[in-house]
């Protein structure tokens, strides 16, 4: 094997871990609702929050067939689509369904109290 895949395994074993310590945080508050933003410590990444608060819409419309095709690096999802993707699970939302990895996809005029948007500030 190359390089390239060894560093692909251990990202996605990283990835793993840091799932699961997410789910923990979710699974704990589940009938709680969502709380403040940093109310645990950061992910492996310095990311607070990315499952178990609120499902998060993305920019990414939803094609079912889409990552077959996608770029390897940044892939941005099809220019259209009947659905918008959003991923992350809430606090609603049953364990299965509470990680960062899964794409769902509802219509984009989706009004829901277990999906939300996620601000992001650029830091210098």
């Amino acid at each position: 094997m190359n390089n390239n895949i060894y560093k692909k395994v251990f990202l996605l074993l990283l990835s793993l871990i840091l799932i699961l310590q997410e789910n923990t945080h979710a699974q704990n508050d589940e009938d709680k609702g969502p709380i403040a933003v940093g109310s645990y410590s950061p992910n492996g990444f310095g990311l607070y929050d990315m499952a178990g608060n609120v499902n998060e819409w993305v920019a990414d419309w939803y094609d079912e067939d889409y990552y077959k095709v996608s770029p390897d690096k940044n892939p941005k999802g099809p220019k259209k689509g009947k659905f918008k993707v959003f991923r992350g699970g809430g606090w609603h939302s049953g364990p299965g369904c509470i990680n960062v990895f899964r794409r769902n996809a509802l219509p984009s005029n989706w009004v829901d109290f277990n999906v939300g948007f996620r601000c992001v500030k650029k830091i210098k």
